[in-house]
């Protein structure tokens, strides 16, 4: 998984986050979280320069 860490500690719907975890949309557009990783096939999972949310 892929996130953003050393962000201050905020409280979200009333529990502390310390770190932020990134998704972005498959091929399906349905939004997965960002792994480093490629499918069985060796493809990215997430297409380059797709919008991170």
């Amino acid at each position: 998984v892929v996130c953003v860490c050393n962000f201050p500690p905020r409280n979200i719907a009333g529990f502390m986050s310390e770190v932020l975890i990134l998704g972005a949309p498959d091929q399906d557009g349905k939004v997965i979280l960002l792994s480093p990783r490629k499918d069985d096939a060796g493809r990215d999972i997430v297409a380059p320069g797709a919008k991170v949310y």
